[in-house]
């Protein structure tokens, strides 16, 4: 038998647990990270990890041989990691044409796997269109560097690790401000005589950041320009089910949500359970294929995107 106080400080233990669990669903379901409380637990408790504190709840139960306890625990584990795979896969067509242009974007952990490393990985899709965060510096040497691996794609070194290259000619190109520490890289780029309007993204945010500023700025420069294709891509260090990304869903339309297929997790790796990593396009993009690399590069996962015009055979 197990002693009586030991008993009840595991009985304890696993209802602070089954509590938690509960709280960051009703959070999930009601404020989201709309508030500046819930918004913690909003990101520290994906469905996948609620799951895992219900199993966790339900083995302490099982110890303390409560067997009805602990397999409604169970269930309820079961439960919350089935809808958080039906959140985050998508089985969306996915095929792209010999026309497309190809999107890449990436945060390369500040290159602890070794530069040559990233750059191997980044060139092995053959992007038109690369946008990297954490990538390093901007001086004379780092230019070189890029210049040299990808030497049919113009280079521009944003600063503060923001890294852009693309094959298309480059024709105006700024670092902007968003909230504090958090920047983009504006460039616009000409391909074939289509100007084309990318924002990389490197949002800074610690647990309690407000993310509707760094998202609200982001979209209010992309907004700037509705007559131009607008790319707005990179580190949003925020979920997709962010509450902040619902107005952006009016006019910007999610990459992976829409022509992805598999898990749209890309942090942290090896085994992602938030995206955080996003491509938004504005709606004169047809997406054609959206997927998630793979790398031991980084904690990120890099996303990749095929795109056309609409009035050049989209739909």
């Amino acid at each position: 038998m197990v002693k009586p106080q030991r008993s009840k400080i595991l009985d304890v233990v696993a209802l602070a647990l089954v509590g938690l669990g509960v709280l960051g669903v009703v959070i999930r379901w009601t404020f989201r990270d709309g508030h500046a409380i819930a918004s913690y637990l909003f990101y520290a408790l994906p469905l996948i990890v609620i799951a895992g504190i219900w199993l966790a709840a339900g083995v302490v139960w099982m110890r303390n041989r409560r067997p009805i306890y602990s397999c409604a625990c169970a269930a309820a584990a079961l439960i919350a990691g089935g809808l958080w795979i039906h959140g985050a896969y998508f089985a969306n067509d996915c095929e792209a044409s010999t026309d497309s242009l190809r999107i890449f974007t990436w945060n390369t952990a500040r290159g602890f796997a070794s530069w040559p490393r990233v750059a191997e990985q980044v060139g092995k899709t053959d992007p038109d269109l690369i946008g990297l965060v954490e990538a390093g510096g901007s001086t004379k040497e780092w230019q070189q560097f890029w210049a040299q691996h990808f030497p049919d794609h113009q280079v521009f070194l944003a600063g503060g690790g923001l890294v852009v290259l693309t094959r298309g000619k480059i024709v105006d190109k700024s670092l902007r401000r968003l909230v504090g520490t958090s920047a983009c890289a504006d460039v616009r780029i000409d391909f074939d005589g289509r100007l084309v309007r990318m924002l990389l993204i490197d949002a800074v945010v610690h647990p309690f950041s407000n993310r509707s500023e760094v998202v609200g700025r982001a979209f209010e420069l992309a907004r700037e320009t509705p007559e131009l294709p607008t790319i707005v891509m990179g580190d949003f260090n925020t979920p997709n089910d962010s509450i902040w990304f619902d107005e952006v869903r009016h006019d910007f339309t999610h990459a992976f949500e829409q022509a992805g297929r598999g898990m749209l997790t890309t942090w942290p790796a090896p085994a992602p359970i938030l995206a955080i990593d996003h491509v938004w396009l504005s709606e004169q993009f047809q997406i054609d294929c959206a997927s998630i690399g793979w790398s031991w590069a980084s904690d990120h996962r890099p996303v990749v995107v095929d795109v056309r015009f609409h009035d050049e055979g989209g739909e």
